[in-house]
């Protein structure tokens, strides 16, 4: 009896619209996508600075190491609370800082905004040139400026920092608070600084005067 000869099995041709094969461990990584955290990590360690009437309306104002700036939301016996000091109506930002016997927390909501580099700086400089503005009510504004600037900063870059000729404004509108009233009619009272006894004396005896006028 003769045995037909065995003839292999044909292999079933593969057709180009198949996919080509692919070794066993490439196709576990396609099968079984990694799944990456996309949470936030959390801020590093934060340090806080608080500067009393540090706001343009002369409020406290909280700044941290980050540059990210704070007013007050609310003040209780024991505890405040801090919100950051841009409040857009369209999504505010809604990190919070709790203040508690003299320590500062910050809340895990991360802020959705860029922080302002150097605002601790620039708090520190503007609040300074008022004060020597209200020392020195005739120095000029500029000089002033100047020499906080030269103080404070050197030349180091500070993105925050207003310009100078705000900062001279600044100066101008701290001086205009101390200044007195201007008179409404002839009923107003007379300074001793411009017009004292000892002028009037001197006056007395003279016998020519001379008179400087100032107007607006």
């Amino acid at each position: 009896m003769e045995h037909e000869p065995h003839i292999p099995a044909v292999e079933q041709e593969s057709s180009i619209d198949d996919p080509p094969d692919l070794p066993m461990e490439l196709e576990e990584s396609l099968d079984d996508p990694a799944i990456h955290n996309n949470e936030l990590q959390p801020e590093s360690e934060i340090t806080f600075q608080l500067f009393e009437k540090g706001t343009q309306r002369g409020r406290d104002k909280l700044v941290d190491s980050h540059g990210y700036t704070y007013k007050k939301k609310m003040q209780r016996s024991n505890v405040t609370y801090w919100q950051y000091t841009v409040r857009p109506k369209r999504n505010p930002c809604k990190a919070l800082v709790t203040q508690r016997n003299g320590k500062f927390v910050k809340n895990n909501v991360l802020h959705n905004h860029s922080p302002s580099t150097g605002s601790d700086i620039a708090t520190k400089v503007t609040l300074q040139v008022k004060k020597l503005a209200a020392q020195d009510l005739f120095k000029p504004a500029s000089a002033i400026v100047d020499d906080v600037l030269l103080k404070e900063i050197g030349n180091a870059p500070c993105p925050s920092l207003p310009k100078p000729e705000h900062l001279a404004r600044i100066a101008n509108r701290q001086r205009q608070i101390l200044r007195p009233t201007e008179p409404k009619n002839l009923k107003f009272e007379l300074f001793e600084l411009f017009f004292n006894k000892s002028r009037i004396d001197s006056l007395s005896v003279s016998e020519s005067y001379m008179y400087v006028a100032v107007f607006k």
